[in-house]
């Protein structure tokens, strides 16, 4: 094949997958991946042309030392790159061993390793709540500690911006950003069960817990003093007992009747899809900065 042919068949390769693959994705995003692997193929034809546009783990080794080395980039800016081409290549059905393609990197700096060590506190927060004889009553904060966790991973391993995450949906897991990385993706499935399983319970606790602690927004209480007021229950020698009943009746067909479920990959703990001020604002608490990223 010659040079002529196989930057046409590449450009026409590239073309198809931005169309077929990212159509869904943000045009951020879609930018990002084209640019990238544009960079990658412009590498490939100055320094592998005898086997241009063939490509393999060793040809992309080859290819992330050059920016690692010779321009001091981060291995997050390399992760961005590794993302594209992965995606590319699953793509073509060729799917590269990830294992493979960092064996030749050079070993990781500080700011890599304290990277780490952030991703390990924010998992150790999680496994704390997790933990926890009350982990039941504390699923909402079960949730913002396990989201917080995730988005760190998947902006570290994928070299997308905070913003860009925070605007992904569930149905995003199944996407091609996130096939690149199996395992990551394979948490984020388990993160979704997790969302499936557990939204409309954690609703529920928090309307309780408002309840009883006399802070229920008006409308919503007076929507619960409405449910009380039909309920019936068996007359009971206790009063209180009897009051409690009626109470979590009410709140259980009043979450029936409202709750919503909210399709965004990652919630608030008001419910709504999670600010990037509200992350940054995590992050801080264990030492990071998002603008490390």
């Amino acid at each position: 094949m010659s040079s002529r042919q196989g930057l046409r068949r590449c450009g026409i390769q590239l073309e198809a997958f931005a169309v077929n693959v990212l159509k869904d994705s943000a045009e951020t995003t879609r930018n990002v991946y084209v640019y990238s692997l544009e960079r990658f193929f412009d590498y490939l034809y100055r320094e592998h042309r005898d086997t241009f546009p063939s490509f393999d783990e060793g040809s992309v080794n080859a290819f992330f030392r050059e920016p690692l080395e010779s321009e001091g980039r981060s291995r997050i800016y390399i992760h961005k790159l590794y993302s594209a081409i992965a995606a590319f290549s699953k793509y073509l059905d060729k799917p590269l061993n990830k294992s493979n393609v960092f064996e030749d990197i050079h070993p990781k700096g500080r700011i890599e390793g304290r990277l780490e060590r952030i991703e390990a506190r924010l998992y150790r927060d999680y496994v704390t709540v997790l933990q926890d004889r009350n982990a039941d009553l504390k699923l909402g904060k079960l949730r913002d500690k396990l989201r917080n966790y995730l988005i760190f991973r998947v902006v570290a391993s994928t070299g997308l911006s905070l913003e860009e995450v925070l605007e992904w949906n569930l149905s995003d897991v199944d996407g091609p950003l996130c096939s690149a990385h199996p395992e990551l993706q394979g948490s984020l499935k388990e993160y979704r069960r997790f969302r499936l399983d557990n939204d409309q319970r954690i609703y529920y606790l928090k309307l309780q817990r408002q309840e009883a602690q006399g802070r229920s927004p008006e409308p919503v209480h007076r929507a619960i003093r409405e449910e009380i007021a039909l309920a019936a229950v068996p007359p009971l020698r206790e009063p209180d007992q009897a009051y409690d009943m009626l109470l979590e009746m009410a709140l259980l067909r009043y979450t029936e009747r409202n709750f919503q479920f909210n399709p965004a990959l990652f919630v608030s703990n008001r419910y709504k899809r999670v600010s990037k001020d509200a992350i940054v604002d995590a992050f801080k608490l264990v030492g990071f900065y998002s603008s490390r990223l």
